[in-house]
């Protein structure tokens, strides 16, 4: 199935932030240093007990409404590493300006504290060197169908603000 948490960060009834179930994929550990297995390979027994199960995760591609005008502006995607298949960082991109098209991309090797480079490519398909995305086929996705879709469904259920999680203040 596929499911993701949707939130409404100004509690004015829309949605404006989008966590999207990637699924259950094999993540780099943070200590680790050299080679990793290829998905393709055969696994040893040893190999699945004490490498890949502990480092199969959930994880989620993002998008944000910062501006509240109903179409994303921040788009945050795990990052594939062509060899192995393995999760290894992370692409981060937005519309900083808000003009309707992105125009910041940075990269991250691991969780989003090392080694930042520039994205490469253009604002309609930016793109980390030697990586693949997972979970979305580019970033930025096309403008209009995500939160237009989820909003729609919230307006057509009479959802409000009161209506979604706030979580603690």
């Amino acid at each position: 199935m596929d499911w993701g948490y949707v939130f409404d960060r100004n509690h004015d009834g829309k949605v404006d932030y989008l966590a999207y179930l990637d699924g259950a994929n094999l993540v780099v550990p943070d200590d680790w240093t050299g080679d990793l297995p290829s998905q393709s390979s055969t696994f040893t027994k040893e190999t699945f007990e004490e490498l890949i199960i502990p480092n199969i995760k959930l994880l989620f591609w993002h998008l944000a409404d910062d501006n509240s005008d109903g179409n994303h502006d921040g788009a945050a995607v795990s990052t594939r590493n062509v060899e192995s298949g393995w999760i290894d960082g992370w692409i981060a991109a937005r519309d900083t300006d808000f003009d309707g098209n992105y125009d910041s991309c940075k990269y991250f090797q691991g969780r989003f504290r090392t080694d930042v480079g520039q994205c490469e490519g253009t604002p309609s398909s930016y793109r980390a060197p030697n990586k693949e995305l997972s979970g979305l086929v580019k970033v930025p996705p096309n403008k209009g169908f995500y939160f237009q879709f989820i909003n729609e469904a919230a307006e057509k259920c009479h959802l409000s603000g009161e209506s979604f999680y706030r979580g603690e203040r």
